[in-house]
């Protein structure tokens, strides 16, 4: 094949033209059998057994998550559940106490089980299981309206015994009603640092370069509850796309956080949003203790551009 084109010998042709023919007969046929006459009877048709297609190769499916159950809901529901802590700030090892409220919606008794339930606790930032309490084995009847309050207790301790460290975390209580499994969130608790939080309000406003991508600090805010640091990036042509809302565009921008004692943060991934002025970003951390002096922030990324973007932000 010198000039780059396929041969065919007669016999393919040949081949190809009576395989047409077929194909056309079958279509004929097909369209006819379709087609009712006067008196409402179906034209007879034959039966076209084209030769089977190759059979495509297997592809695997990417593995999915089993969905959890959603709780009952609405005027069919069977129970109400809700989980409610009588306080949402603790300190280091003290017990953290919950109340889990059932409530029958039924006209009939329901079980519910186990009794007490299973509890998993998790730190929320970084997210990381710490504590899974053991589950009961009895079983309760509740009657047609009927409420009960179960008391569920974890001592401030990860599975290793050790105390939990300051921070937020989350607690998700699994039960089941009448063999039917479902889980409910608690609001989430603090364990605050034992000599209360930094709370201050740092305007930083330095720019930085990096990779032709200029990036703004422009403030700290430190607050009982959770530490913000905020910025403003502006990559080379950046024009803005404002069709994301207030649920922000899909950048990634990934930074961590070195206080003055030597502690490293993850602070992950920053909300973003594009405005006209660059790409605000926003980290969200845990509080942290009154104790800090001084830190340094470091994004190592932006999308595809690799920093770093540092600064030193001074609390004294």
């Amino acid at each position: 094949m010198p000039n780059g084109r396929t041969r065919y010998d007669l016999a393919d042709v040949r081949k190809w033209h009576v395989g047409l023919r077929v194909v056309l007969l079958g279509a004929v046929l097909l369209l006819g059998g379709a087609c009712h006459t006067s008196e409402g009877t179906v034209s007879p048709t034959a039966t076209v057994r084209p030769a089977p297609a190759p059979t495509p190769s297997p592809t695997v499916a990417p593995p999915t998550a089993t969905p959890v159950p959603p709780l009952p809901g609405g005027d069919g529901a069977k129970v109400k559940i809700a989980v409610r802590p009588p306080e949402k700030e603790y300190l280091p090892g003290e017990t953290i106490r919950l109340d889990l409220e059932v409530t029958s919606a039924e006209e009939r008794e329901v079980t519910i089980e186990p009794s007490p339930p299973q509890v998993r606790v998790w730190k929320m930032r970084p997210y990381q299981v710490v504590r899974e309490l053991s589950r009961g084995t009895a079983r309760m009847a509740l009657k047609p309206g009927e409420r009960v309050s179960l008391p569920l207790v974890w001592d401030g301790r990860d599975s290793q015994g050790r105390l939990a460290t300051p921070g937020w975390y989350g607690v998700l209580v699994q039960i089941a009603v009448d063999g039917r499994e479902m889980g409910m969130s608690a609001p989430a608790v603090l364990i605050q640092h034992p000599q209360g939080a930094l709370e201050a309000e740092v305007a930083v406003g330095q720019k930085r370069e990096a990779k032709g991508v200029e990036m703004t600090l422009e403030r700290v805010s430190f607050t009982r509850r959770e530490v913000k640091i905020e910025a403003l990036a502006m990559p080379p042509g950046y024009r803005p796309n404002l069709q994301f809302g207030p649920t922000g565009a899909p950048h990634v921008a990934v930074a961590e956080v070195y206080l003055d004692d030597g502690t490293r943060i993850f602070a992950g991934g920053a909300g973003n949003k594009e405005e006209q002025t660059g790409i605000r970003l926003v980290w969200t951390l845990d509080p942290l203790p009154a104790s800090v002096k001084g830190m340094r922030v470091v994004v190592s990324r932006l999308d595809d551009w690799e920093g770093p973007w540092e600064w030193q932000v001074s609390l004294r």
